[in-house]
């Protein structure tokens, strides 16, 4: 009774995808795997060089790093405007009863922050890309039948390459999430305490650390398109 249940449960859920049959399904499996191979492929003999090559020649145009670094320190400027001349007390639990204040919107370091810009769309379109290679090469992976399969060590190996890929960019988001955070910290200090002029300082450092932290993800991601290129 049971298996005549689900036998007709399956049949009424299959009619109201539009699906015919077994045979159907097959089908379109196939058209599926046909379409993430198209897309694999595209990605690996196509996409993948390109992107190389484009990251590299922006890497050699590239100015000194001493002319950048000193870019990202003249974008900062906390102005006199943004000091507060009293605190007011706001419910924060994480600063306590009184928080620094300022009407003036003080903004981010515009240098950094158009790399991160840049940087995140490319991890974005990586990501993507690194999924569809997943998938692909798993469908691709033959059943083991003995303890030699030499094939499916290489599939194996390069699935391996791409989630290491995959883990170093999500890093790279994370750490956005971060450095925000802790610059945020860093000006509510200076607000609070304007007369030290470490905490000043310490958002220069962090600003100009941060800026070398992205131009290092970039030759990173560099590396990474080339060696799956390469690999696969």
């Amino acid at each position: 009774y049971q298996r005549r249940v689900r036998g007709i449960m399956t049949t009424s859920a299959t009619k109201k995808q539009g699906i015919d049959g077994p045979s159907d399904v097959r089908e379109r499996i196939e058209q599926f795997k046909q379409e993430i191979a198209s897309k694999a492929l595209k990605i690996v003999h196509e996409i993948f060089p390109i992107k190389a090559l484009e990251i590299t020649s922006s890497l050699e145009q590239e100015e000194k790093i001493s002319d950048y670094l000193a870019q990202v320190r003249k974008a900062f400027v906390l102005h006199e405007s943004f000091v507060p001349n009293k605190k007011r007390k706001l419910n924060d639990p994480f600063e306590g009863s009184t928080t620094p204040h300022s009407e003036t919107l003080i903004p981010c370091n515009q240098v950094v922050t158009e790399l991160l810009k840049s940087l995140k769309e490319q991890v974005l379109e990586f990501l993507q890309q690194l999924s569809t290679l997943k998938i692909w090469i798993q469908l691709n992976i033959p059943r083991i039948e003995d303890g030699n399969n030499f094939g499916v060590a290489i599939q194996e190996d390069t699935l391996n390459e791409i989630g290491r890929a995959e883990d170093n960019t999500f890093g790279y988001l994370d750490n956005m999430a971060k450095y925000f955070v802790a610059r945020a910290k860093l000006v509510a200090k200076c607000l609070k305490y304007p007369s030290i002029q470490d905490y000043q300082e310490s958002i220069i450092e962090l600003d100009e650390k941060q800026f070398a932290d992205l131009k290092l993800a970039f030759r990173e991601l560099r590396n990474n398109y080339a060696i799956l290129y390469d690999m696969i």
